[in-house]
C-alpha cells in the first residue's frame, strides 16, 4: 500500500485537504481518531494516563477529560513528551493495520504531530499543508473557541515550520480560495495514483 503522511500546523487546513482526498476515493485515516480509540475507557493507554496524571483528568462519564489533558500538555513540555511516548506505539500499530486493510489506490494518514513523533519513516511520501500564522490563529480561535494567546501557544508548541517544509515531499500553500485548494489536491491525486501504481507493479 502507498501511504502518504499528511501534516501541517494547527489551523493550516489539513482536515479540508483530507476531505478532498476522500472525495477522490482515497482512504483517509486520522491519527487523532486512533488516539481516541486507544485511550478509550478500558484500553491499556487509558489506565497508564490516569496512573500518571491522576484521577482529576477523568470526566463525569468515566472517559478522559481531553480538555484538561490538553491544557496540561500544552503548558508542560515534559508532560507532553511523556504522553506522546505513551500513545505513539499504539497509534503506529493501529495505523499500519488500517492502512493494510485499505482497498483504495493510496492511503492518506492525517498526523498533526508527524515530525514531533518522528514518524517520517512510516510513510512513502509526506505532504505538508502551510498557511500564514494569522490564518492559523483565526481558524483555531473559531474552531476551538479559545483566545488568540492560547492559539499562539498551541502553534508555538508544534515543530518549527521551516523544519516541516524542509522535510516535505509535497507542499500545499493554503492561502487562496477553496477552489484553488481543491485543484491542488486534484493534481496530487493524479500524482499519488501514478506513484501507487508504480510501487504496486514494480
Amino acid at each position: 500500500m502507498f501511504i502518504i503522511g499528511l501534516t501541517g500546523g494547527i489551523g493550516s487546513g489539513k482536515s479540508t485537504v483530507a476531505r478532498f482526498f476522500l472525495q477522490h476515493g482515497a482512504t483517509v485515516i486520522e491519527s487523532d481518531v486512533l488516539a481516541k480509540e486507544i485511550t478509550a475507557k478500558g484500553q491499556p493507554a487509558y489506565q497508564h494516563i490516569i496512573d500518571h496524571f491522576g484521577k482529576a483528568i477523568i470526566a463525569s462519564n468515566g472517559e478522559l477529560d481531553r480538555g484538561k489533558l490538553r491544557k496540561i500538555i500544552f503548558n508542560d513540555t515534559t508532560e507532553r513528551q511523556w504522553l506522546e511516548a505513551c500513545l505513539h506505539p499504539g497509534i503506529k500499530h493501529l495505523l499500519k493495520a488500517r492502512a493494510q486493510a485499505a482497498t483504495s489506490e493510496y492511503v492518506i494518514v492525517d498526523v498533526p504531530l508527524l515530525f514531533e513523533a518522528k514518524m517520517e519513516k512510516e510513510f512513502d511520501r509526506i505532504l505538508v499543508i502551510d498557511t500564514k500564522e494569522i490564518n492559523q490563529i483565526a481558524r483555531v480561535m473559531a474552531r476551538d473557541k479559545i483566545d488568540a494567546k492560547t492559539a499562539r501557544q498551541i502553534i508555538t508548541s508544534q515543530v518549527n515550520l521551516q523544519y516541516r517544509l524542509d522535510n516535505a515531499d509535497d507542499i500545499i500553500i493554503n492561502d487562496a480560495d477553496i477552489d484553488s485548494l481543491e485543484e491542488k489536491v486534484e493534481n496530487l491525486d493524479i500524482l499519488y495514483t501514478k506513484l501507487a501504481h508504480h510501487k504496486r507493479y514494480n
